[in-house]
C-alpha cells in the first residue's frame, strides 16, 4: 500500500489511492476507479470488436459477425438485409442484384458504424460499402442473446449515414432509451433517433454543414463535428441534439485524443494533452502521460497513467479542482 498525501480538499472530497484502484469519497458517497480499465471491447484503429454477452462472446472482422462459444465459431454476414424489401422497394434492390453482378457492390456488410450492448441484446448499426469505399446502406439490427442463442431482428434504417470510418465505430449512442446517431443527407446534419420502447424512428435537423465527422458525446445531450482547414488544423463544431443548433467551437493544431461529456474535447499539443471546454472556451493544459477517466463528479486526471504518483479530481466545466492526492515518498 502507498503512503499517501491529501491536497487541497475537505472533508467531503478525499482521493486515496492502494493497491491499483483510487477511491473517491465524498457527500455522494464512494466511488472506485481501477488504473487498469480492463477489457476494451473496440479497438478502431485495429477493427477489432471483441464483447462478451451472456453465454457467448460477439467478435466482428472480415468474416461477418461472429458468435464464440466453446471455441467455436459461426460467423453471419447479414446478405438478406441488403436486398431487404422492409428498408427499400423492389425496383431499389433490383438495382443492388444488378450492382453485385457487376462487381461494384458485395451482399454481405462492410463494417459496424456504431453498437450498444443493453443486458442481453446487442443493437448494430451495420454497414455496406461499394468498391470505392463509399457507404450505399446503413441498418439497424437487434440481436438477442437468450441462454446464448442469439436471434436477430432488422429495425429498420435510418434517413441519412453515419459518417463512420474503418471496419468496426462507435457512432451509435443510448440517450433516454433512444438510440441516437448523426447522420448526413447530403450537407444536412441531423439527429436521428431509434426509440426503443416504440419502435419508431425519428430525425432531428440541425443545418446545412461542411464537415468530415461527427459523434454524439456519451452522456451528454450535445455532440462535436470535425472538419479539417487548408491550414491542416482541425475546425471543432459543437451541436445540441436536442434544439438542432450547430456552432463553430474550436479551432486547434494537434491530434485528437477523446471527448468528454459534457463539452470536453482532449488533444495532444507538443508534450502536453490538452482540455477545452467546447462551450466557453476554458482550456488546461496537462503533462502528454496523463490517464484521464469520467467520474460522478468531474473528470479524474492522474500521472504517470500506468503508475500514478498523483491525481486530481476537476469539475466539468470550468476545470475547478475538488480534490488531489499525492504519493508521499518512503
Amino acid at each position: 500500500m502507498l503512503a499517501t498525501a491529501v491536497i487541497g480538499q475537505n472533508n467531503a472530497n478525499t482521493i486515496t489511492y492502494a493497491n491499483g484502484v483510487f477511491t473517491l469519497t465524498s457527500s455522494l458517497g464512494v466511488e472506485r476507479v481501477k488504473v487498469d480499465p480492463g477489457l476494451v471491447p473496440m479497438n478502431m484503429s485495429t477493427g477489432r470488436l471483441w464483447l462478451p454477452i451472456d453465454k457467448v462472446v460477439v467478435t466482428f472482422d472480415h468474416q461477418g459477425l461472429g458468435i464464440r462459444r466453446n471455441n467455436k465459431a459461426s460467423y453471419s454476414t447479414f446478405s438478406p438485409i441488403a436486398t431487404s424489401t422492409d428498408i427499400m422497394s423492389k425496383d431499389a434492390a433490383d438495382d443492388v442484384n444488378r450492382a453485385v453482378a457487376n462487381g461494384t457492390k458485395t451482399l454481405e456488410v462492410s463494417s459496424i458504424s456504431g453498437w450498444e450492448k443493453i443486458g442481453n441484446d446487442l443493437y448494430l448499426l451495420l454497414r455496406w460499402e461499394d468498391s470505392k469505399g463509399a457507404t450505399w446502406l446503413e441498418a439497424l439490427t437487434k440481436t438477442s442473446f437468450k441462454n446464448g442463442n442469439p436471434t436477430t431482428t432488422l429495425l429498420g434504417k435510418f434517413e441519412g449515414f453515419s459518417t463512420a470510418k474503418g471496419r468496426v465505430n462507435d457512432k451509435l449512442n443510448l440517450n433516454d432509451n433512444k438510440l441516437t446517431v448523426p447522420t448526413l443527407q447530403g450537407n444536412e446534419l441531423g439527429v436521428e433517433t431509434y426509440d426503443i420502447a416504440s419502435g419508431l424512428f425519428s430525425r432531428l435537423g440541425v443545418g446545412e454543414v461542411n464537415i468530415e465527422d461527427a459523434k454524439i458525446i456519451e452522456g451528454s445531450r450535445y455532440g462535436f463535428t470535425i472538419k479539417m482547414s487548408p491550414a491542416k488544423t482541425y475546425l471543432i463544431g459543437l451541436f445540441d441534439t436536442t434544439q438542432g443548433q450547430h456552432e463553430m467551437a474550436a479551432e486547434i493544431r494537434g491530434s485528437l485524443v477523446n471527448v468528454y461529456k459534457p463539452s470536453i474535447l482532449c488533444y495532444l499539443r507538443g508534450n502536453q494533452k490538452v482540455l477545452v471546454n467546447l462551450m466557453t472556451g476554458a482550456e488546461i493544459a496537462l503533462p502528454r502521460d496523463v490517464e484521464i477517466r469520467e467520474v460522478t463528479q468531474g473528470l479524474l486526471i492522474w500521472t504517470p497513467g500506468d503508475k500514478p504518483t498523483q491525481a486530481t479530481l476537476y469539475t466539468y466545466g470550468g476545470f475547478r479542482t475538488i480534490a488531489g492526492w499525492k504519493q508521499v515518498p518512503k
